[in-house]
């Protein structure tokens, strides 16, 4: 029974409950699940399935399943992880993936690692609607979908300005590192602001599930966060948010539908005008098709074409010929010459159907890992981002709570300063030894900072000689009100209104850089003059 689960075809749904059950492994802990005792010579296959094979899977989803807490794959967090803390400037591609392999413990070597810093780094229709790593070079296009992009030894990255916004520093105390062979890793997951996992979206086939999300323009998400953060009754407002998918750049129409039973469709649309009875002009194809791929059909279409089946006949048109004019991949323009008569049957058909113009989504596969690490279906955007919502708000508290702490360590770390530099001036203290020195503090009633150093007053310790000048008395002092007055605004603010300030520069930040894609030529022809009498059909 267990073999037929495993992988059987039409057990996929008893497979999924199987691994559910066995998901309370920590596959990432140091705990050592092993069925196989290599002592033996033999084994019954059901524990080697229930035990061994069952881990295999759990870890193949965590690898190819996105966290719900932060939209990335194990690997997207390991070069994220690397990026945060050691990407000063920009680097050679290859190079940094020698880091991240290093840094992160990565154990399949450095050529996958390669293409998925690539992949964070594109910014062609269809890709990233917010690149995490900011590219140089040739880093592939809409003319390839992305497959034409240069070695890594040509190309250069460096962190985005913008990931400091979504990932931001002050959250790093709440994160989970993990650990590999003794050394300290990339998170369990980071902690955005917004849920990338819509953002980007995400495409992923793991054991027992996947996900197939498509993209969403930042500043929507945004919007239904500020929703959900202002609303008068979170309840009421969580039933009338609605996200639509979006691809940054893309100049077609998409539409969206919800179906109880499948989930999300989605429909793309490009653009097609139709210049005169004989021409027809494409000024935009759906995501997900190249530009090659849209060629490669229309030849398919011309009359010497070989091998056209009955059935594409029905559906689209002959064409006499075509045209590219493009300016750049971010502005096509394919000109397509046809007669009257397959004009008509265009017409009749629809241009944008007659052309290959609609691409339609099932998105059947909603599948991310939650706070915990296990798989969860979600049956829609929304509910995607009202749970990471719901997860998400806790750590503002837990924030605020670090923050805070943090904020009166240095306020007695100041206080103490302005003690020892006044008692040091009437020569009340001296310079002594360091144990001398503690002794003193804990007899004149200074405060001992948790975790600096064994005594807790390395900050007065280290102090070199230019900090130990009574002349630094009025900036401590300033200093120190400064501080006050911040730790007055942070305990009166409400966990909200620290989402809502997050949320508010990051929005800044997105007007500031316009996150526009980057322009690529591709191969043109000589342009041809265009009637002025246009149809317009699509945005």
């Amino acid at each position: 029974m267990t073999l037929e689960i495993c992988f059987a075809k039409d057990k996929l749904n008893a497979r999924k409950i199987w691994m559910l059950r066995a998901s309370n492994l920590q596959l990432q802990s140091d705990t050592e699940i092993v069925a196989v005792d290599p002592t033996e010579n033999f084994i019954r296959y059901y524990h080697f399935l229930e035990k061994e094979f069952s881990r295999f899977l759990i870890e193949d989803s965590l690898c190819s399943v996105p966290s719900m807490m932060d939209g990335l794959k194990t690997t997207q967090r390991k070069v994220l992880f690397a990026a945060m803390e050691g990407l000063k400037g920009k680097k050679r591609v290859d190079e940094f993936a020698g880091d991240v392999v290093n840094k992160t413990v990565y154990k399949h070597g450095s050529s996958h690692m390669e293409g998925t810093i690539i992949g964070m780094a594109q910014t062609f229709v269809g890709s990233n609607n917010v690149n995490l790593l900011h590219p140089t070079g040739q880093f592939g296009s809409r003319y390839e979908g992305g497959k034409d992009h240069s070695t890594a030894y040509y190309l250069y990255v460096e962190l985005n300005d913008i990931t400091k916004f979504i990932f931001r520093d002050d959250d790093k105390d709440l994160l989970e590192f993990l650990e590999e062979d003794g050394k300290l890793v990339q998170p369990k997951w980071y902690l955005p602001v917004v849920p990338m996992s819509l953002v980007n979206g995400t495409t992923g086939i793991g054991s027992g599930g996947g996900s197939n999300i498509p993209n969403h323009h930042m500043n929507d998400v945004i919007n239904a966060l500020f929703k959900l953060l202002r609303g008068p009754a979170i309840a009421e407002d969580r039933n009338s948010i609605s996200l639509k998918p979006g691809y940054r750049g893309f100049k077609g129409r998409v539409e969206k539908s919800t179906d109880n039973e499948r989930g999300i469709k989605c429909t793309i649309y490009g653009c097609a005008t139709e210049i005169s009875d004989t021409v027809v002009e494409i000024n935009e194809i759906p995501p997900g098709k190249t530009i090659v791929e849209y060629r490669s059909f229309l030849q398919s279409l011309m009359p010497d074409a070989c091998n056209r089946s009955e059935s594409s006949k029905m559906k689209y048109p002959t064409i006499e010929c075509f045209q590219e004019l493009h300016e750049d991949e971010n502005n096509l323009r394919f000109k397509i010459s046809l007669d009257k008569s397959n004009m008509m049957f265009a017409r009749k058909r629809g241009l944008l159907e007659a052309f290959n113009l609609v691409r339609k989504m099932s998105v059947e596969t909603l599948y991310l890992l939650d706070e915990i690490q296990e798989l969860r279906q979600f049956d829609n955007a929304e509910e995607t981002l009202t749970t990471f919502f719901d997860m998400r708000l806790p750590y503002y508290a837990a924030r605020k709570a670090k923050l805070l702490e943090r904020m009166s360590n240095d306020m007695i770390r100041i206080d103490n300063t302005i003690l020892y530099l006044e008692a040091m001036d009437k020569g009340e203290i001296k310079q002594m030894n360091r144990k001398k020195l503690v002794a003193k503090f804990t007899e004149k009633g200074y405060k001992a900072i948790p975790n600096d150093g064994d005594s807790g007053f390395d900050h007065l310790i280290n102090l070199s000689c230019d900090e130990r000048d009574i002349e630094c008395l009025p900036n401590l002092v300033a200093e120190r009100e400064g501080l006050h007055q911040r730790m007055e605004e942070m305990q009166k603010a409400r966990d909200i209104d620290l989402w809502i300030k997050d949320l508010e520069e990051l929005q800044q930040k997105l007007a500031e850089e316009g996150v526009e894609p980057q322009k690529r030529k591709v191969e043109r022809t000589s342009a041809s003059s265009a009637s002025d009498k246009r149809t317009r059909f699509g945005p």
